[in-house]
């Protein structure tokens, strides 16, 4: 593994390679950065923006340029199998996991 000094990376290498961390909107200087390696494989964690909806989805992408090239998909630990459920409740049962 190649080190070498950048602003962005993280303080450590990784088995996945270097990890970068950005906020906000500096991505034109990661894509500098980015375009003095060799490597173009970079990955992005997505998923619900809005702070009510952390934890509900995650998702990995790989990207090889602006190609995706893999896709992770996490649920996460609110998905509590609500439906599975409602299908072994009367009405008036089901409506207690509804409304929560």
């Amino acid at each position: 593994m190649t080190t070498f000094s950048d602003p962005y990376a993280s303080s450590r290498e990784t088995t996945e390679g270097t990890v970068f961390s950005v906020t906000g909107g500096d991505w034109d200087s990661l894509v500098t950065e980015i375009g003095a390696t060799k490597e173009e494989r970079v990955v992005v964690n997505m998923g619900p923006q809005h702070p009510s909806t952390h934890g509900v989805l995650r998702l990995v992408l790989e990207l090889e340029g602006e190609t995706v090239t893999e896709l992770r998909c996490g649920v996460g630990y609110l998905h509590t199998g609500i439906e599975k459920n409602a299908e072994y409740r009367s009405w008036t049962q089901g409506v207690t996991f509804v409304t929560r």
